[in-house]
């Protein structure tokens, strides 16, 4: 089984999505056919049974969800796992990713918004609906695809109008706060995520203040990539990652709590060298400010 990265999968599921054209050979009728008899003989070998559309593509839901169908063109956050007819597995999205309906393959802007938020199912694509009669990355030419769908969320409210990667680290946070149990007490324009666990008294520090912490840094799975252990620390909030520029004025002297920082605010795609952060990171910081 062969796993592709991520950005070539994305590459491949947009770029093929303008690019499909008919076989030479057969005409889209008679290659259309053949995929379906593929694909019923997929269904057939693996006892399952599927819903049709007109274009050709099988779907079946294992998971109803409870939220809305996206609309045509939203943008999405998905997880997925791409299969030959043979079940030998293409490619994954490696976790949740965000895509643009609007500009992937044609069987899921078909098929995604047959499902609901939290759905769950399959995607049986007819080659014209995946990859064609060109193929890519691994993918022969006029080649059936299955897909394993789950459509966690959709990207709304303060996402709508941001960047993927603010959208996935929104859900991200969002699923982290579910998990655990909390509940912030805001969140900031640029994203920060908040939670005061102790007000703390008198004023703000200023982004040219000298800070004096404790704090613990870790990403969302628990993993502690930094933190004091002998004793507060001082520095200039001049010379840190914006997150933490924006995200040390909400406390006051003597106050504690913890800043969840989308990976814009914090170091993107460039983390620091020999660092155990990946890229694109969604940064937490338990917080107390002694003094400024």
């Amino acid at each position: 089984m062969k796993y592709f990265q991520f950005a070539i999968l994305f590459a491949g599921l947009t770029f093929l999505s303008a690019c499909n054209k008919d076989d030479d050979s057969l005409s889209a009728e008679e290659q259309l056919q053949v995929d379906i008899e593929i694909i019923d003989r997929y269904l057939t070998d693996n006892n399952l049974t599927a819903q049709s559309t007109a274009s050709g593509l099988r779907y079946i839901i294992e998971e109803e969800g409870t939220g809305d169908h996206p609309a045509a063109g939203a943008p999405v956050i998905l997880v997925f796992s791409g299969y030959f007819a043979d079940n030998n597995l293409w490619g994954t999205s490696n976790g949740p990713a965000v895509f643009d309906l609007s500009a992937i393959l044609e069987g899921f802007k078909e098929g995604i918004p047959l499902f609901k938020i939290g759905g769950k199912g399959k995607l049986l694509l007819p080659s014209a609906l995946a990859f064609g009669s060109q193929g890519a990355n691994g993918v022969p030419a006029n080649t059936v695809m299955i897909f394993d769908i789950e459509l966690p969320d959709l990207c709304v409210d303060e996402t709508t109008l941001s960047t993927k990667q603010k959208c996935l680290d929104f859900y991200k946070i969002d699923e982290y706060l579910t998990e655990n149990n909390l509940t912030v007490d805001s969140i900031t324009e640029s994203g920060i995520h908040y939670i005061i666990d102790v007000e703390g008294v008198g004023a703000h520090p200023s982004s040219s203040s000298t800070v004096k912490v404790f704090y613990k840094g870790y990403l969302l799975d628990g993993t502690v990539f930094d933190e004091t252990k002998n004793g507060s620390v001082s520095f200039p909030l001049s010379g840190v990652i914006e997150g933490w520029k924006q995200g040390m004025k909400l406390f006051k002297k003597g106050g504690k709590g913890t800043l969840l920082i989308p990976s814009s605010l914090a170091y993107g795609g460039a983390p620091p060298t020999n660092s155990v952060i990946p890229p694109n990171a969604v940064l937490a910081f338990d917080i107390e400010l002694v003094d400024f």
